[in-house]
Protein backbone atom coordinates (compact mmCIF):
# COMPACT_ATOMS: atom_id res chain seq x y z
CA UNK A 1 0.00 0.00 0.00
CA UNK A 2 1.38 3.39 -1.32
CA UNK A 3 2.27 6.06 1.69
CA UNK A 4 -0.46 8.64 0.66
CA UNK A 5 -3.08 5.55 0.75
CA UNK A 6 -1.94 4.44 4.07
CA UNK A 7 -1.76 7.89 5.47
CA UNK A 8 -5.51 9.05 3.43
CA UNK A 9 -6.81 5.44 5.70
CA UNK A 10 -5.58 6.59 9.01
CA UNK A 11 -7.01 9.96 8.41
CA UNK A 12 -10.62 8.50 7.67
CA UNK A 13 -9.90 6.53 10.92
CA UNK A 14 -9.53 9.64 12.81
CA UNK A 15 -12.72 11.53 11.52
CA UNK A 16 -14.61 8.53 12.19
CA UNK A 17 -13.47 7.91 16.02
CA UNK A 18 -13.77 11.44 16.32
CA UNK A 19 -17.55 11.58 14.85
CA UNK A 20 -18.10 8.60 17.15
CA UNK A 21 -17.02 10.48 20.71
CA UNK A 22 -19.11 13.05 19.54
CA UNK A 23 -22.16 11.15 19.23
CA UNK A 24 -21.66 9.41 22.04
CA UNK A 25 -21.29 12.36 24.08
CA UNK A 26 -24.56 13.55 22.58
CA UNK A 27 -26.15 10.67 23.85
CA UNK A 28 -25.14 10.72 27.02
CA UNK A 29 -25.62 13.90 27.70
CA UNK A 30 -29.55 13.96 26.50
CA UNK A 31 -30.09 10.87 28.03
CA UNK A 32 -29.04 12.60 31.61
CA UNK A 33 -30.66 15.46 30.97
CA UNK A 34 -33.70 13.18 30.51
CA UNK A 35 -33.04 11.87 34.07
CA UNK A 36 -32.87 15.08 35.37
CA UNK A 37 -35.92 16.64 34.43
CA UNK A 38 -39.00 14.85 34.62
CA UNK A 39 -42.46 16.24 33.64
CA UNK A 40 -45.70 16.61 35.44
CA UNK A 41 -47.53 13.22 34.94
CA UNK A 42 -44.28 11.56 33.72
CA UNK A 43 -43.53 8.22 35.56
CA UNK A 44 -39.65 8.00 37.22
CA UNK A 45 -38.49 4.40 37.86
CA UNK A 46 -36.63 3.69 40.85
CA UNK A 47 -34.39 0.91 41.97
CA UNK A 48 -36.77 -1.21 44.39
CA UNK A 49 -36.83 0.04 47.78
CA UNK A 50 -39.09 -0.93 51.02
CA UNK A 51 -40.86 1.46 52.71
CA UNK A 52 -42.79 -0.12 55.33
CA UNK A 53 -42.96 -3.51 56.62
CA UNK A 54 -45.83 -4.25 59.58
CA UNK A 55 -44.05 -7.53 60.14
CA UNK A 56 -41.01 -5.20 61.86
CA UNK A 57 -43.24 -2.91 63.63
CA UNK A 58 -40.74 -0.04 62.39
CA UNK A 59 -42.65 1.91 59.96
CA UNK A 60 -46.31 0.18 59.82
CA UNK A 61 -47.85 -2.62 62.61
CA UNK A 62 -50.15 -5.34 62.02
CA UNK A 63 -53.47 -4.72 60.66
CA UNK A 64 -56.18 -5.12 62.72
CA UNK A 65 -59.44 -6.33 61.30
CA UNK A 66 -60.85 -3.77 59.17
CA UNK A 67 -58.15 -1.07 60.57
CA UNK A 68 -56.53 1.58 58.35
CA UNK A 69 -52.66 2.92 58.51
CA UNK A 70 -50.64 5.50 57.34
CA UNK A 71 -47.59 4.98 55.31
CA UNK A 72 -45.70 8.30 54.02
CA UNK A 73 -43.98 7.29 50.54
CA UNK A 74 -42.70 11.30 49.28
CA UNK A 75 -39.21 11.79 50.98
CA UNK A 76 -38.35 7.89 50.92
CA UNK A 77 -36.45 5.48 48.27
CA UNK A 78 -35.45 8.67 45.90
CA UNK A 79 -39.11 9.35 45.29
CA UNK A 80 -39.71 13.65 45.96
CA UNK A 81 -41.58 14.68 48.74
CA UNK A 82 -44.04 16.73 45.71
CA UNK A 83 -44.22 13.60 43.94
CA UNK A 84 -47.89 13.51 42.28
CA UNK A 85 -48.49 9.65 43.12
CA UNK A 86 -46.28 6.35 43.38
CA UNK A 87 -46.34 2.86 41.81
CA UNK A 88 -45.68 0.70 44.87
CA UNK A 89 -45.84 -3.40 45.13
CA UNK A 90 -48.09 -4.17 48.19
CA UNK A 91 -47.26 -7.39 49.22
CA UNK A 92 -50.53 -9.19 51.94
CA UNK A 93 -48.84 -11.83 54.69
CA UNK A 94 -52.28 -12.83 56.03
CA UNK A 95 -51.23 -13.29 59.95
CA UNK A 96 -52.42 -17.32 60.55
CA UNK A 97 -52.57 -19.21 64.06
CA UNK A 98 -54.69 -18.28 66.77
CA UNK A 99 -57.86 -16.68 67.04
CA UNK A 100 -56.67 -13.99 64.94
CA UNK A 101 -56.54 -16.46 61.59
CA UNK A 102 -57.11 -14.59 58.66
CA UNK A 103 -59.15 -16.65 55.64
CA UNK A 104 -59.16 -13.48 53.24
CA UNK A 105 -59.81 -10.01 52.72
CA UNK A 106 -58.77 -7.30 50.33
CA UNK A 107 -56.42 -3.69 50.95
CA UNK A 108 -57.91 -0.44 49.77
CA UNK A 109 -55.10 2.17 49.01
CA UNK A 110 -55.82 5.70 48.46
CA UNK A 111 -54.34 9.26 49.59
CA UNK A 112 -53.54 9.93 53.12
CA UNK A 113 -56.33 12.22 54.44
CA UNK A 114 -58.51 11.69 51.68
CA UNK A 115 -61.78 9.84 51.17
CA UNK A 116 -61.65 6.31 51.53
CA UNK A 117 -62.62 4.65 48.03
CA UNK A 118 -65.28 1.47 47.66
CA UNK A 119 -62.67 -0.50 46.05
CA UNK A 120 -60.02 -3.09 46.47
CA UNK A 121 -56.33 -3.18 45.33
CA UNK A 122 -55.26 -5.90 46.61
CA UNK A 123 -57.81 -8.98 47.26
CA UNK A 124 -56.25 -12.21 49.33
CA UNK A 125 -57.13 -15.45 50.39
CA UNK A 126 -54.79 -16.98 53.05
CA UNK A 127 -51.72 -17.15 50.77
CA UNK A 128 -48.69 -14.30 50.56
CA UNK A 129 -50.02 -12.10 47.65
CA UNK A 130 -48.38 -9.24 45.83
CA UNK A 131 -49.89 -6.75 43.80
CA UNK A 132 -48.74 -3.66 42.01
CA UNK A 133 -50.40 -0.61 43.10
CA UNK A 134 -50.85 3.01 40.89
CA UNK A 135 -51.62 5.21 44.16
CA UNK A 136 -51.86 9.03 44.49
CA UNK A 137 -49.99 10.32 47.60
CA UNK A 138 -51.99 12.50 49.97
CA UNK A 139 -50.47 14.46 53.15
CA UNK A 140 -47.34 14.66 53.71
CA UNK A 141 -46.28 12.50 50.21
CA UNK A 142 -48.38 9.44 52.21
CA UNK A 143 -51.10 6.87 51.26
CA UNK A 144 -53.56 5.36 53.74
CA UNK A 145 -54.44 1.44 53.68
CA UNK A 146 -57.41 -0.03 55.08
CA UNK A 147 -57.00 -3.43 55.92
CA UNK A 148 -60.72 -5.03 54.62
CA UNK A 149 -60.72 -8.32 56.27
CA UNK A 150 -61.80 -9.58 59.51
CA UNK A 151 -58.50 -10.67 60.47
CA UNK A 152 -55.20 -9.50 61.19
CA UNK A 153 -52.84 -9.14 58.11
CA UNK A 154 -49.16 -8.00 57.62
CA UNK A 155 -48.37 -5.46 55.04
CA UNK A 156 -44.76 -4.27 53.25
CA UNK A 157 -44.70 -1.65 50.57
CA UNK A 158 -42.10 -1.29 48.31
CA UNK A 159 -41.34 1.55 45.88
CA UNK A 160 -40.89 0.65 41.96
CA UNK A 161 -41.32 4.30 40.27
CA UNK A 162 -43.06 7.91 41.11
CA UNK A 163 -45.35 10.11 38.93
CA UNK A 164 -43.22 13.62 38.71
CA UNK A 165 -45.74 16.41 40.04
Amino acid sequence: MSTIRKATVSIVAIILLLAGLVAGLGQANASSERAAVATTGSVVMVDPCRVADSRTWVTLTTFWAYATQGVVVGGHCGVPANAAGAILNVTVVPVQGGSSWNPGGYLTVYPLGGTQPEVSQVTYNWNNTTTEVTARLGNGGGVAIFNGANGMTDVIVDVAAYIAA
